[in-house]
């Protein structure tokens, strides 16, 4: 199994990047959009073996990764869908949304139907104490900036996959929005 990968970036695909390690380049599925060539980054990744394929899935983080193999034990839930709900949807308003019974969040991702998203909160609901020691960024301040995004007719999909990009030197609400609200588009 290979659980961690650190190397060079190669090419950049969708939702892929190909990362060289001492000469070999691995294709890694991942939820990193503002990934450059040349660029230098550590993955931790799930290996996926099925009897015709394997793949690898690469987060820059391990709760990220824990996050996605809790995912994954949902019955009917495989890896890109995984994927898709980690890149458009926040592991805190996941949570919300299984606090909720809301399973129309997790519907708005391209391939979850509502059978899924309504397993996804039943089977999780039960885990709900495991998804709590899950320490990741999304903060307040996150939630207000969700909140007048959708304020503003923006859908849940694009201000998660938009928060999640946003920059690290950015701290005040206001910059946050403004960013988004320029990332996302908008003419102010």
């Amino acid at each position: 199994m290979i659980a961690y990968i650190s190397g060079k970036i190669i090419d950049v695909g969708l939702n892929y990047l190909v990362v060289e390690t001492n000469g070999v380049g691995y294709k890694v599925f991942s939820d990193s959009k503002s990934i450059k060539i040349e660029e230098k980054l550590e993955l931790f990744t799930y290996h996926h073996i099925t009897e015709n394929r394997q793949e690898l899935y690469g987060f820059s983080d391990k709760n990220k990764l824990r996050f996605f193999e809790l995912l994954l034990s949902v019955n009917g839930v495989g890896p890109k869908m995984a994927l898709a709900i980690m890149t458009q949807i926040s592991p805190d308003q996941i949570k919300e949304a299984i606090t909720n019974n809301d399973s129309s969040l997790l519907t708005s991702v391209s391939g979850v139907g509502k059978k899924v998203g309504l397993k996804i909160i039943l089977e999780l609901k039960s885990k709900l104490d495991k998804l709590e020691n899950f320490s990741f960024e999304a903060t307040s301040s996150n939630q207000e900036l969700f909140d007048t995004l959708k304020s503003m007719g923006y859908s849940a999909s694009q201000i998660s996959n938009q928060i999640s990009k946003i920059p690290k030197n950015l701290t005040k609400v206001e910059e946050k929005i403004m960013w988004a609200i320029k990332a996302l588009g908008a003419n102010i």
